[in-house]
């Protein structure tokens, strides 16, 4: 890959690094000077099961792209504080927990190809800037009830996350974050417009919609149908940014449920909540019954392998995240054999979580 700006993709103006993974977060989470393990070297021909240390983790960055960031960590900052406490979040802060959450995502899956010296060849179609609140979104949040610190992350170091990075997963300390993000993911079942079906293009990750649904105007529970249980809460948000002059979208169900820039309220799903968010709502993580414990935990990473599996079947490799230079299409067994590998490595990364950590 050539050197770029993993904010906007451009190359580096007045260059700088970026902390993927916070430095805050990090030592939220434990010794700031450890090791974090990364999953498999998809470099190497051994798969060989490879350690960062914490503070190297930087990859090059715009000094201004970095600078507009910053803010969003600062306040971010305060917000996962606040949840590790137990205490209530502000519904207005779910943007910026999204927005964040969202970045390291797409900061992770650019880091990877990286690290890896993009061992498939791949060009990435988008950086940070131009995926961060542009797609339909949902966040769940698990708590445990144990005590434990620590910082561990699910997905991120599979094929299937390299092709097309829609889902993940994160551990910080007793609480796990799982994010989706896909076109259309929410849409119809939070009541919005939603097409028919996508019809991609010959340019990868284009897509073309022939037929837009006016919508439900009512919303369909749960609203992520996946199969997912044991969460705190589901946060679930429309975003309809590339489609907000179209008639569809000017209709009072539309308009009452919307926030501005193209994006609906969020809607939350716990056990004794299930309604969109209000101005100044506050959120009490705790009051949901659920306190899984960590045998949960390593359920997390087959969810993520099991949503990934699906979005990238339905989408059929063709709109995907990057352009495929050469012989994906040609390797499919092999890169199954790659997918199977590195679900022992996640299991790893689960133990190595839980016992060196701390």
């Amino acid at each position: 890959m050539a050197r770029k700006c993993i904010f906007c993709g451009k190359k580096p103006e007045n260059e700088n690094k970026e902390h993927i993974i916070p430095q805050w977060l990090i030592k939220l989470t434990g010794e700031k000077n450890r090791e974090l393990y990364l999953g498999p070297d998809y470099s190497s021909n051994e798969l060989a099961y490879r350690s960062f240390s914490a503070k190297s983790l930087r990859f090059p960055s715009c000094y201004s792209c970095n600078l507009e960031y910053s803010d969003l960590e600062g306040r971010v900052k305060i917000i996962i504080e606040n949840i590790l406490k137990d205490n209530k979040i502000n519904g207005n802060e779910l943007d910026d927990l999204f927005n964040w959450i969202e970045k390291i995502r797409i900061g992770l899956w650019l880091a990877y190809l990286m690290l890896d010296k993009n061992p498939f060849d791949l060009e990435p179609n988008y950086y940070i800037n131009n995926r961060v609140c542009k797609t339909d979104r949902t966040v769940y949040i698990f708590r445990s009830n144990e005590s434990q610190s620590g910082i561990a992350f699910y997905g991120v170091q599979k094929p299937l996350f390299i092709m097309s990075p829609v889902c993940y997963s994160f551990t910080v300390n007793n609480y796990t974050f799982l994010n989706i993000s896909t076109d259309f993911l929410t849409s119809r079942r939070l009541g919005f417009p939603y097409p028919t079906q996508l019809n991609f293009t010959n340019k990868i990750g284009k897509f073309m919609i022939d037929d837009l649904n006016p919508g439900l105007c009512r919303c369909l529970k749960p609203i992520i149908n996946k199969g997912i249980v044991g969460y705190n809460l589901s946060i679930s948000q429309s975003i309809y940014i590339k489609f907000v002059d179209d008639d569809h979208y000017k209709d009072d169900y539309v308009k009452k449920h919307s926030l501005d820039r193209g994006c609906s309220q969020f809607y939350i799903e716990s056990d004794c909540y299930k309604d969109w968010t209000r101005k100044g709502m506050i959120i009490d993580i705790g009051e949901s019954k659920y306190d899984s414990n960590s045998i949960l935990f390593p359920k997390i990473g087959k969810y993520v392998n099991k949503i990934l599996g699906k979005l990238t079947d339905e989408i059929k490799y063709n709109g995907l995240s990057v352009d495929i230079k050469k012989g994906y299409k040609e390797n499919i067994a092999y890169y199954k054999r790659l997918q199977r590998k590195s679900g022992t490595y996640e299991k790893l990364a689960f133990e190595l979580f839980m016992n060196k950590s701390r």
